[in-house]
């Protein structure tokens, strides 16, 4: 995706969106080249500066109900192979 916008939630929704890459169109042009290039081979690609900011965040998130429930089970003794029978 090419953005003007480095907004950490811009960022965020895009990636999770299914985006490859997340470029800022004021990056130099050379970095802009290769960070398309590295998502045409393949590669997922998000410049530093982008990253700086989302590793910022990375914590924010509210767990699921999911994440919850096997913090709970894990909180009340389960072991490891009796929480993966409970979850399924």
């Amino acid at each position: 995706m090419l953005s003007s916008s480095d907004s950490d939630g811009e960022t965020q929704r895009a990636l999770r969106s299914g985006a490859s890459g997340y470029v800022l169109k004021r990056m130099p042009q050379d970095e802009l080249l290769a960070v398309i290039r590295l998502v045409h081979a393949g590669q997922r690609q998000v410049p530093a500066e982008v990253a700086a900011r989302l590793a910022e965040h990375l914590g924010d998130d509210d767990l699921t109900p999911r994440e919850l429930e096997v913090l709970r089970l894990i909180r009340d003794g389960y072991k490891h192979k009796q929480i993966a029978d409970r979850v399924r």
